[in-house]
């Protein structure tokens, strides 16, 4: 009877140790256009791992090129159209990957594979909220929580927010997806490229998971990792993140936010997590909720007495402010 006692105490405790293990993710940020003919085939393979991994697979769709209406600063160029970088530490075709041949033409399973078999020392997560009505800051809240102690700190946060489901007017061909691989049945290797396979040269489309705002992407932000790191002990860091100066995001309900933990000692991603925005807590006290800016369009903005105000005085004196059904305290 003590063997067997014995032998479960051992399963119970191998079994935790399993669960202890932080979940591995691996972040792809594929280098992309509209303009690139090629580019398809990293479209399709990012839709083809998603399914594959699910949430274990994380995408940043970096849009390049100056006639690219998706393109932005946050990144610097690619090394070549279509290519990706997974977790920052394999740079390669995101369809091919490094280990691409004939008989086993989708080459990038093998390198996520390899990514996400390898031992990760920080399990986090991410949390987003919008923090004023008018959606303009985004509340970050990441946790990474590490299998080890040390009194220093090689790693920072860095953020990206992207959207989905992004579209130009019809019609426009800065907006239109180039494609070269129209009537060629060899790419149905991998499902997702069917509507490319059967559509034309130039295709309307959707483009999701685009890279359209973000803070300290490519080196982490400053001091947002303290030491000590304490074993098992949750290290969070929160970070308002401005878009209202960002003209180029289409629909605030699209968007998400991506927590990449960077490892500053190796120039790679330790791990990745990725939540969509909640909505502003309406339970904040009005006297406690932020001012509304002035905007060139605000519709439906009243006094007390039921009249109309006009923008350009929306800002001026003290009162309560009734915008689209909602009540706003100008200080």
């Amino acid at each position: 009877m003590k063997t067997v006692f014995t032998s479960l105490a051992a399963l119970l405790m191998a079994a935790n140790m399993i669960q202890a293990q932080p979940v591995r993710r691996v972040l792809m940020e594929e280098y992309t256009g509209t303009w690139c003919s090629n580019c398809p085939r990293g479209i399709a393979s990012v839709q083809h791992q998603q399914k594959r991994y699910g949430d274990r697979f994380i995408a940043i769709a970096v849009h390049q090129e100056s006639y690219d209406p998706m393109k932005n600063k946050l990144y610097a160029s690619g090394n070549g159209y279509p290519s990706c970088e997974l977790n920052r530490s394999i740079n390669t075709d995101p369809f091919f990957g490094t280990s691409w041949n004939y008989s086993d033409p989708i080459g990038i399973i093998h390198n996520i594979d390899q990514l996400l078999n390898q031992t990760c020392y920080a399990d986090v997560s991410v949390a987003a909220q919008w923090k004023d009505a008018q959606r303009n800051i985004i509340g970050v809240t990441a946790t990474a929580n590490f299998t080890f102690d040390d009194t220093q700190s090689d790693y920072r946060w860095a953020f990206v927010v992207t959207e989905d489901g992004m579209k130009g007017p019809e019609g426009d061909r800065y907006w239109m997806q180039q494609n070269k691989y129209v009537g060629d049945t060899d790419w149905l290797v991998m499902p997702e490229m069917k509507p490319f396979v059967n559509g034309s040269g130039l295709m309307e489309m959707e483009y999701d998971h685009v890279a359209v705002d973000g803070a300290g992407v490519r080196q982490g932000l400053e001091n947002s990792v303290v030491p000590p790191i304490v074993k098992g002990e949750p290290n969070t860091f929160t970070y308002d993140i401005d878009i209202s100066a960002n003209t180029q995001i289409q629909n605030r309900d699209n968007l998400h936010v991506v927590a990449i933990l960077l490892s500053s000692k190796y120039n790679d991603v330790e791990n990745a997590a990725v939540c969509e925005i909640s909505p502003v807590d309406d339970t904040t006290p009005l006297s406690l909720r932020p001012v509304l800016q002035e905007q060139k369009e605000m519709p439906h903005v009243f006094n007390l007495e039921g009249k109309r105000i006009n923008n350009s005085s929306v800002m001026q004196g003290k009162g309560i402010r009734i915008l689209e059904g909602k009540a706003y305290l100008n200080h």
